[in-house]
């Protein structure tokens, strides 16, 4: 996969999305950038999970933001 990162659902249809863009911004696009936005989301999440069970670990851990 190289230099463009993607974010694979575990349960369902498994389906992939990429958390890259192209930067272009023409109506072709739209349902691509709907899929980056997709993805933030489920990456963000996980984010939210690992954040959630460090503190879980260690209570004294601090995370910015």
């Amino acid at each position: 996969m190289g230099s463009f990162s993607r974010i694979e659902k575990t349960t369902g249809d498994k389906t992939n999305y990429e958390l890259y863009g192209s930067g272009d911004l023409h109506l072709g696009r739209l349902l691509h950038n709907r899929r980056f936005d997709i993805a933030m989301v489920a990456f963000l999440d996980c984010l939210k999970h690992l954040i959630d069970h460090v503190k879980s670990q260690d209570p004294s851990v601090d995370f910015p933001h």
